[in-house]
């Protein structure tokens, strides 16, 4: 491993697995999310059983609604969980491939290493989860406090949707755990350990644009499960466009940032590095060789006349800053297309769904 190799021994052991990814271990990633998402869809149906037609009186919304959300929600934390565990397993090969990381570990056999963090971060984590509870609490008494019930009510009763709000909490936690890690700076296993930077060689860069990029899949993905929640097959074509174009128009907003904002601190170090680069060729094609002493092409100084070093200017000015290309922004453009989909055929169950029953 590159880097200090004591240091990465030290910060391991100071380090653990997220409880949410270490009681999944035992299974394969789809395995888990299946099995998560089964356990808690036979919670919410048997929830639904035992409380079939007893009516909310001050409740925000309707028992069909908390009884879909319950169902999407199982859903959507199966994938969730199964998609956070990909993801890690993806970013850990990609470092491999790097030499950032041991190239002989097994992650088959060793995926637990995968998701050590360290506790300080998994603390930053823990946090972003308290807030997606806090932001879900508040999205639901604001509504009860307008449908007339007291602070607090719907939570400390028994009633037809007290699954729904359980199933909430839980969701919004992992959500707010997994835009913690989605939207902070990239790490290398959060260790802080670099790659040397070659501006000329787009490679290890281009690394990180597709761990960046496979962060964005998931969240579109996860948000079009997510948003069928919503879906009402009694809706024309008017109402549902009203209900889809904002949900598409943040499902593009939030797969733009998972995208950016990961290799934020990237883009800065190269964007540096290149003006330090052009800067010193500057002063090079200005008589001074001098300037090149620190240049990749300081060996090479003394050979290169002002043709070659016009030349050299002109690739160092065409690197890109960020760690992808337009082939990247093609492809979170096709990603969008997911959700749309999804709402398509979301919609033509629940119809045949209607048919059958009716």
């Amino acid at each position: 491993m590159t880097g200090a190799p004591e240091a990465v021994e030290q910060q391991l052991l100071r380090s653990t697995i997220p409880w949410e990814v270490r009681i999944g271990l035992w299974l394969p990633t789809v395995g888990w999310g299946l099995f998560a998402s089964a356990i808690l869809i036979a919670a919410a149906l048997a929830f639904r059983w035992l409380f079939p037609d007893r009516p909310g009186a001050s409740y925000p919304i309707g028992l069909g609604f908390a009884t879909r959300a319950a169902l999407v929600a199982s859903i959507t934390i199966g994938y969730a969980l199964a998609s956070w565990r990909w993801i890690s397993v993806a970013t850990f090969r990609d470092l491999q491939r790097l030499g950032l990381v041991d190239p002989a570990i097994d992650v088959e056999r060793e995926e637990w290493l995968v998701h050590c963090n360290p506790i300080e971060v998994l603390r930053r984590s823990r946090l972003g989860g308290l807030a997606g509870i806090a932001f879900f609490v508040f999205l639901i008494e604001i509504p009860s406090a307008l449908a007339g019930a007291r602070p607090g009510q719907v939570w400390f009763q028994l009633h037809p949707m007290t699954y729904m709000l359980g199933l909430g909490v839980l969701f919004f936690w992992i959500a707010g755990r997994l835009a913690y890690s989605s939207l902070g700076p990239l790490r290398v296993r959060s260790l802080d350990l670099e790659f040397e930077l070659d501006l000329l060689d787009p490679r290890p860069t281009a690394i990180f644009g597709r761990m960046a990029l496979r962060g964005s899949l998931a969240w579109v993905i996860g948000l079009s499960l997510s948003s069928l929640v919503f879906l009402n097959p009694e809706l024309e074509l008017r109402g549902s466009m009203i209900v889809f174009l904002p949900l598409l128009l943040v499902t593009l907003v939030i797969a733009a940032l998972t995208l950016t904002l990961p290799v934020r601190g990237l883009r800065r170090r190269i964007a540096e590095q290149k003006r330090q680069e052009l800067e010193r060729v500057r002063a090079a094609i200005r008589g001074d060789k001098g300037a090149l002493a620190e240049s990749r092409i300081s060996d090479q100084a003394a050979d290169l006349g002002l043709g070659d070093l016009i030349a050299y200017l002109g690739l160092i000015e065409a690197v890109h800053e960020w760690p992808f290309d337009s082939s990247t922004v093609g492809r979170l453009g096709l990603y969008l297309l997911i959700p749309v989909g999804s709402w398509l055929g979301g919609a033509l169950v629940e119809r045949f769904v209607s048919l059958v029953l009716d």
